[in-house]
């Protein structure tokens, strides 16, 4: 099962690479794009690869996290020593805590093994970005696939106006309506972890863009239905702004079968994704037309049993 925000981070980041790399990392780096590293054999556990293409590569390994989970480190090591093995190429691994709740007292940067004496045999070491120990100012200066990230830095409430303001104007000069609408939808749902409903609604009232956004209206849609929102956005965003006023008691049951099925086909792509590489135009039209939820469970659970999307997609 996907974790809550992994959408709206994964199309941040692939949107613009590189510009998440040299926030994370304070520096600039070479020409940075996504490895389509193939674990499945291992985990079907979300995780996102990147090969810096430098005079001598190197690959960075990055977890985004929005609650604590004590077994992030040895997740860590267990795919940088996969994906070592699979490439031979030094690798940076990097947990992402979007906020405080993601924080604990595993995140140390360090793992260690110890015998049963005390010795340590063994030590593997990860950075840990906090993102609410990032200077605001950092992240408006940076590109604009991270913005979003902008309201959950080092900010006081009171200096939110300022953040969004300042993130009106750079997306209103440098930004298309398309990309407007899905970074301000990404905020809409990253403030989700931090800040109440009536206080995103109020910092984001009158974004016309965003409202637009395919995104956008799939999460009001969803937010109808309150124990899928609330799984959505982990208990922050039940059913919030037109989601609740437009009814969700009447579209509860729709909205469940919708959200089930959406992150089942969600599920299904990125499991064929890096078992068959990405899917041409056929293979993506005859995805769109596969509606049916017990449909879908059955194709992902058929991804490690097949060599091709066709051959996937030609069974009964």
């Amino acid at each position: 099962m996907p974790k809550p925000f992994d959408a709206t981070t994964k199309e941040l980041l692939e949107s613009d690479p590189r510009a998440w790399l040299e926030l994370l990392l304070g520096r600039k780096v070479g020409e940075v794009r996504i490895l389509n590293v193939d674990l499945s054999t291992i985990t079907t556990e979300a995780d996102t690869v990147l090969l810096v293409q430098e005079i001598e590569p190197w690959v960075v390994h990055l977890e985004f996290q929005s609650s604590y989970d004590p077994d992030l480190p040895l997740r860590l090591q267990r795919y940088s020593i996969l994906v070592h093995y699979r490439r031979r190429f030094p690798v940076v691994s990097i947990a992402l805590l979007l906020c405080p709740d993601a924080n604990g007292p595993a995140m140390t940067g360090l793992l260690q093994h110890r015998w049963p004496d005390g010795l340590v045999y063994h030590e593997f070491r990860y950075n840990v970005v906090r993102t609410w120990e990032r200077p605001a100012d950092e992240i408006l200066a940076g590109g604009l696939a991270t913005l979003p990230l902008a309201p959950l830095a080092k900010v006081k409430e009171n200096e939110l106006p300022a953040v969004i303001q300042a993130m009106r104007q750079r997306l209103d000069r440098e930004a298309t309506r398309g990309q407007a609408g899905m970074l301000w939808t990404a905020t809409y749902v990253l403030m989700g972890l931090t800040y109440s409903d009536e206080l995103i609604d109020r910092l984001l009232e009158g974004v016309q863009s965003m409202k637009e956004s395919v995104t956008y209206q799939k999460i009001l849609r969803e937010g109808r239905d309150e124990g899928l929102a609330k799984g959505l956005v982990e208990g922050r965003a039940e059913g919030r702004v037109e989601g609740r006023a437009e009814g969700r008691d009447e579209g509860r049951a729709e909205g469940r079968v919708e959200g089930r099925a959406e992150e089942a086909m969600r599920i299904l792509r990125r499991l064929g994704t890096r078992r068959f590489g990405k899917p041409d135009t056929h293979i993506e039209a005859a995805l769109d037309a596969i509606a049916d939820l017990e449909r879908l469970e059955q194709l992902s659970d058929r991804v490690l049993e097949v060599k091709t999307w066709d051959e996937l997609l030609a069974q009964p």
